[in-house]
């Protein structure tokens, strides 16, 4: 942990601050913050642990695990290699880094602090980290005993994982904090920018969770949700919602569920066209896409097709992702205050 995230964060006990730490030197590896208040949260291995569990947490905890270490049954490990196998981890890791990368492109987005909810790995926080940003990654689980559990299951996991992999980057330029994003232990308006990917479709209460960030951004931040799996007329559901438990806590929703859930957040969303699609399309590259493959040749086809391509990206775009099911890529700004924790 730097020094530097001392600026922005509460006791996840009361909300007091400011915390003081046990421990000398920056970055801190081992010790404890204390607020005011005399309450104590731990720093383990760099990491701030400020959880503290619900059953839900604690249950998504123990199936992430089993997953990893390959502890499925037979019949899970089949269902498991038959609908989320087939999607491969190589192509959705390239295909959730397109994503960000693309929009992040796109909007131009100018560095500060950011924050990433569901930060998993912390691939896309340090994604931002190497675009200038003071970058935090938030999630239920340490990445270090993330990667320890991957490398368990590695020797005898005989189903291919899909699952967001550590980055290249330096690890060092991120600061990592175990904890609930319905509830995170960080004062108001602390963030320029906050982050999730592939993580709203997991939230208990997906509107509390953007409130949750709407509350963190600074006056003119962004929200960036990306990598949400959406429901479709026509999409398959399986690779999503069939071979993990129900304590995964997979959800799939219509994309005007979603912006209902940013709205309802007071937060006004923006779609975008997602990335890696437009990339593939556009170079008629059709390895590990498991969708729709009988439709892709005369897709790439009118791809190529200026204005075809920008009617598809635009006046259609809502219609293709109520037909297809497109991955949620979205932008949000507040349009009113949102909810405050004391100061």
């Amino acid at each position: 942990m730097r020094r530097s995230l001392l600026d922005v964060l509460a006791c996840p006990d009361c909300g007091d601050r400011p915390l003081a730490t046990s421990s000398p030197g920056d970055p801190v590896q081992d010790g404890w913050l204390t607020c005011p208040s005399g309450h104590r949260t731990e720093i383990k291995e760099g990491v701030v642990w400020a959880l503290r569990p619900t059953d839900d947490i604690t249950a998504q905890l123990v199936e992430n695990a089993r997953e990893r270490r390959g502890d499925l049954t037979p019949d899970e490990k089949r269902i498991y290699r038959q609908h989320i196998s087939q999607i491969g981890c190589a192509t959705y890791n390239q295909l959730i880094r397109d994503n960000a990368r693309a929009l992040l492109d796109e909007l131009a987005v100018q560095p500060g602090r950011s924050l990433d909810l569901g930060g998993g790995s912390g691939w896309l926080a340090a994604e931002l980290a190497g675009r200038g940003f003071d970058a935090v990654s938030l999630d239920i689980e340490s990445p270090w005993d993330r990667n320890r559990q991957l490398e368990e299951g590695s020797a005898h996991r005989d189903f291919e994982l899909v699952t967001d992999l550590a980055p290249a980057l330096d690890y060092v330029a991120v600061d990592f904090v175990v904890g609930d994003m319905h509830r995170t232990p960080f004062v108001n308006e602390s963030f320029d920018l906050v982050t999730m990917s592939a993580a709203l479709h997991h939230a208990a209460d997906p509107v509390a969770t953007l409130r949750e960030a709407a509350r963190l951004l600074r006056p003119g931040g962004a929200v960036l949700c990306i990598n949400e799996p959406v429901k479709g007329l026509f999409r398959d559901e399986r690779p999503i919602m069939h071979g993990r438990g129900e304590e995964a806590g997979e959800h799939i929703y219509p994309a005007r569920r979603y912006l209902g859930f940013f709205r309802e957040a007071g937060l006004e969303p923006r779609l975008h066209f997602p990335g890696w699609v437009d990339q593939r399309l556009r170079r008629r590259q059709w390895e590990g896409v498991a969708y729709y493959r009988w439709l892709l040749p005369l897709a790439g086809t009118l791809w190529q097709v200026r204005p075809i391509r920008a009617i598809a990206r635009g006046p259609m775009f809502r219609i293709g992702m109520e037909l297809f099911g497109l991955t949620l890529i979205a932008s949000a700004r507040r349009v009113r205050p949102g909810p405050q924790l004391p100061a």
